[in-house]
């Protein structure tokens, strides 16, 4: 065996025995928000719905779920059309601490012949900084001003679209372009906007919640990997 291979070896069994050794806990999901029990979402910028603190539950991770639609109520793409009325969903929650948003998953969505998509954003504020009717991408560069914003819904073949991780998109968001993913959210507020630019679309989104992650860094596993490397010199020097 080569230094170089053993090296290579002792890096993933230090993974496998890092990671062997966080508990995994089985997701379980927390209905924070159903329309059709709670009531209509609030579409105020500076009064969101307030879904509480999300702490991962018993087990310490849980899918936060909310379930809503929305209609026409603005036009962030500035697509010309003269019905503007409607609603938006605006809910806020705080992420416990010790815990971060490991994911954002579009899990349902029920889209009208018109227009299969809906804009959605998020912000690190237990408010949202602009009024529903204000929001306009075509005119506007909020990628500086919000966390991050994607539309969501169907795709042409009736999938949808993004069909995993939106904190994981590399190029599919709607404010930042091509930059990097997001990635986990760490602790505290943030608030959650969506908005129709057609007829009604209902949705069902998950928020994962989890432990703040405890594998570390590559750089770290890499430099316990070398501390095995001098002794492995010394027992071939034997």
């Amino acid at each position: 065996m080569t230094v170089q291979s053993f090296a290579a070896c002792c890096a993933l069994g230090i993974c496998f025995i890092v990671r062997c050794a966080v508990p995994v806990s089985a997701e379980t999901v927390i209905t924070a928000w159903d329309e059709s029990i709670n009531g209509e979402i609030n579409a105020s910028s500076v009064g969101p719905s307030d879904l509480g603190t999300w702490d991962g539950g018993v087990q310490g991770t849980a899918r936060y779920r909310v379930i809503g639609s929305v209609e026409e109520i603005g036009n962030p793409l500035d697509i010309p059309d003269d019905n503007l009325l409607g609603t938006a969903d605006l809910f806020t929650f705080e992420i416990a601490a010790g815990k971060q948003l490991d994911g954002i998953f579009l899990t349902d969505f029920t889209a009208n012949v018109q227009d299969a998509y809906i804009f959605m954003a998020i912000d690190d504020a237990s408010t949202f900084a602009y009024p529903p009717y204000e929001i306009n991408l075509r005119d506007r560069d909020y990628s500086a001003e919000l966390v991050d914003g994607w539309l969501v819904g169907r795709d042409q073949d009736q999938q949808l679209d993004p069909g995993g991780n939106l904190l994981e998109l590399t190029g599919g968001s709607a404010l930042r372009g091509n930059a990097p993913a997001l990635g986990p959210l760490g602790a505290g507020s943030y608030t959650v906007y969506l908005q129709e630019t057609g007829a009604q679309n209902s949705y069902q989104l998950d928020f994962l919640v989890s432990n703040v992650s405890a594998v570390p860094e590559p750089s770290a596993v890499f430099a316990l990997a070398g501390l095995a490397i001098p002794v492995y010199l010394r027992r071939r020097r034997k």
